[in-house]
C-alpha cells in the first residue's frame, strides 16, 4: 500500500505520467519509482515533457534521463509558462516543400546502384485475417497522420528538393497477393520493392499477403523518410487502429523539425571528409591498465593506436545501463585525452542534443526524426579527471539496456525487423495492441539482405566545431547501423571522424 504523502507537484506529475505511460496512478511511489521503472523510455520521455509543459509545468529531459525518482523530479520541476512547448496547431504542416536533412543530402550525394531501392520493411503476421478494405482504411489513416508518407524527392537544376503532397493528391494503395505454398516470400518482397520510387511514387508499399493459410501485412517505407524507431511507431499505430482506437495526437511536423535541424547544421562548418594522412597523425597506444575505474559502470575499452574502433569490450554487464553512443563516445574521449594528456585538458560531457531539442519540441510521434541527429557537447574542465569524464558520459546517455550491448557485442547478427525491438516492449508504442498481431524478424535477416540492391549502410556524418572551451560533435547516423553486421562500417567512420577532430584540434594548439 502506498502511504507516501504526495506534494502538490508530485500529484501533478503522476497524473501526467499515468496518462502518458498508461499506468495506474495509485501504484506510483514517487520516492522509489523513476520514469523508466514505470515503463518509460527516451522517446516517451519527450512526450512526457511536452505534456507537462502543456499543463504549465517545466520538466527538464536531462533530469528524466538521469533516472531521477519522481519525488526528485518534482523538486526540480517548476510551474509557469516559460518557453512552453510549441503548440502543434501553430506549427501545423500538411503539405509543401521542406528542407532536406544532412543525412538526406548525404544520401543523394552517394553513388548508389539504385537510390530508389532502399526499403525499410515491417512484416506482421495477423490472426484472424482482416478484409482488404480494413487495411486500406488503416493505411489511409497512417498516410494522413504522418506527413512523410506523402513525401517526394526530385532533382531540380542539379539540386535535390523535398516536398510533401496534399493528402488528396496521394491516393492510398494497398494490394493483395496470394502466394503459392512453395514460394519464397523474400523473393516476392524483393519483386514488390522494385516498385518503390521517391520521385514519382510510391514512396511506401503496402501489401496483404496470403501465404500458407495465414495473412501477413507488409509495409515498407523508403529509408529517406523513416528509421527503425519510426517503424516501431508505425507498428504500434497499426495495432492501435486494428483495435478500433484513434491514433495519438500528432507531434511536431517533420518539415518544421528539418527546418530547425538545418539551422543547427549551419553552425557546424568543419568538413568531415578532408581527412589527414596517416603520417600526419600518429597516436600512441592506449594502455588498458591505465584506464581509471570508477565503479561498476566504468567501461573498459581495449585499444591499440586508434584501433579502439574495432575491439570494444565491456565488463560487469549486470550493472550496465549504457548505450551504443556511450561506447563509441568513450572511445573518442580516450583517444582525445590520450593525445592531449587528460591531466591538462580533460573534458566533461555536458549535454546531449536530443535532451535540448526534446525540451523545446515534441517529436515522439514524428516519423523519420531519429535517423538524423545526435549532437553532443563536450566542455573543457580543468579539475576533472578521466574517470569523472566517463561518468559524465554515462550519466546522460542511458537509453539502451545492457542486454542490447551484450547482444551487439556477441558476434551474432541482430535479426530484428526493427533494430530497437530489443529494448523491450515499452519501446514499441501501444505494444499491448491487437491480439494475434506478431511482428516478424525480416529487416536484418540474411535472406532479406540478399535481395537488396543497396547493401551499404546509410551515410554517417560526423561534424565538429572547437572554440577552445567547447568541442561540439554533431553526428547524424542511421540507427540500423547499430547491429553487428554493420558495426565495423560505423566504427571505421568514427575512426575517420576521430582522426579529423584530433588533427583539427592539434592544428589549433
Amino acid at each position: 500500500q502506498n502511504t507516501h504523502i504526495f506534494t502538490p507537484m508530485e500529484t501533478k506529475l503522476v497524473a501526467v505520467l499515468a496518462d502518458v505511460l498508461k499506468v495506474n496512478p495509485t501504484v506510483v511511489s514517487p520516492p522509489k519509482d523513476t520514469f523508466f521503472t514505470l515503463g518509460g523510455n527516451s522517446i516517451s520521455a519527450m512526450h512526457f515533457v511536452a505534456r507537462c509543459k502543456s499543463n504549465s509545468i517545466h520538466v527538464d529531459l536531462v533530469d528524466i534521463n538521469r533516472r531521477t525518482t519522481i519525488a526528485a523530479l518534482a523538486k526540480h520541476a517548476r510551474e509557469g509558462s516559460d518557453e512552453l512547448v510549441a503548440d502543434i496547431q501553430s506549427t501545423e504542416f500538411t503539405h509543401g516543400p521542406f528542407s532536406l536533412t544532412p543525412t538526406q543530402r548525404s544520401y543523394f550525394s552517394s553513388d548508389l546502384a539504385d537510390p530508389h531501392q532502399w526499403p525499410l520493411p515491417l512484416l506482421m503476421k495477423v490472426t484472424p485475417p482482416r478484409n482488404l478494405h480494413v487495411w486500406r482504411d488503416i493505411v489511409n489513416s497512417l498516410v494522413s497522420h504522418h506527413d512523410m508518407m506523402r513525401a517526394r524527392f526530385e532533382q531540380v537544376d542539379g539540386e535535390w528538393r523535398g516536398r510533401v503532397l496534399p493528402i488528396d493528391d496521394d491516393p492510398v494503395m494497398v494490394n493483395e497477393v496470394t502466394l503459392a505454398n512453395d514460394t519464397s516470400y523474400f523473393e516476392v518482397l524483393a519483386e514488390i520493392n522494385r516498385a518503390m520510387n521517391f520521385t514519382t511514387g510510391p514512396i511506401y508499399l503496402a501489401y496483404v499477403l496470403n501465404y500458407q493459410r495465414t495473412q501477413y501485412f507488409y509495409l515498407a517505407l523508403h529509408h529517406l523518410i523513416t528509421d527503425n524507431m519510426s517503424m516501431n511507431l508505425l507498428a504500434g499505430n497499426i495495432r492501435t487502429l486494428l483495435n478500433g482506437q484513434a491514433l495519438p495526437e500528432k507531434t511536431l511536423p517533420y518539415a518544421v523539425w528539418s527546418q530547425n535541424l538545418d539551422g543547427l547544421r549551419q553552425g557546424i562548418s568543419l568538413d568531415p571528409y578532408q581527412l589527414p594522412s596517416e603520417d600526419e597523425l600518429v597516436l600512441p597506444p592506449v594502455d588498458v591498465d591505465q584506464i581509471p575505474h570508477s565503479g561498476p559502470i566504468c567501461p573498459q575499452v581495449l585499444s591499440s593506436n586508434l584501433d579502439l574502433t574495432t575491439t570494444l569490450a565491456l565488463e560487469q554487464f549486470g550493472h550496465l545501463d549504457i548505450s551504443v553512443e556511450d561506447i563509441i563516445l568513450t572511445g573518442l574521449l580516450l583517444a582525445y585525452t590520450d593525445v592531449f594528456n587528460c591531466s591538462s585538458i580533460p573534458l566533461q560531457y555536458t549535454s546531449h542534443g536530443r535532451n535540448a531539442l526534446g525540451n523545446s519540441w515534441d517529436v515522439s510521434h514524428t516519423v523519420g526524426f531519429f535517423v538524423n541527429l545526435c549532437p553532443m557537447v563536450l566542455r573543457r574542465k580543468e579539475n576533472d579527471d578521466l574517470a569523472s569524464t566517463l561518468n559524465g558520459v554515462q550519466s546522460v546517455l542511458r537509453g539502451v539496456s545492457d542486454f542490447a550491448v551484450k547482444y551487439m557485442l556477441s558476434g551474432r547478427t541482430m535479426k530484428s525487423p526493427i533494430a530497437y525491438n530489443f529494448l523491450g516492449k515499452h519501446d514499441i508504442p501501444d505494444s499491448d495492441g491487437a491480439e494475434g498481431v506478431e511482428v516478424l524478424d525480416i529487416a536484418l535477416s540474411d535472406e532479406f539482405q540478399q535481395h537488396r540492391v543497396n547493401t551499404d549502410p546509410m551515410p554517417l556524418i560526423f561534424l565538429a566545431k572547437y572554440t577552445g572551451e567547447c568541442l561540439t560533435l554533431l553526428i547524424m547516423y542511421d540507427p540500423i547501423l547499430c547491429n553487428t553486421k554493420h558495426m565495423h562500417t560505423v566504427l571505421q567512420k568514427w575512426e575517420e571522424g576521430v582522426r579529423h577532430v584530433l588533427h583539427h584540434l592539434k592544428s589549433q594548439e
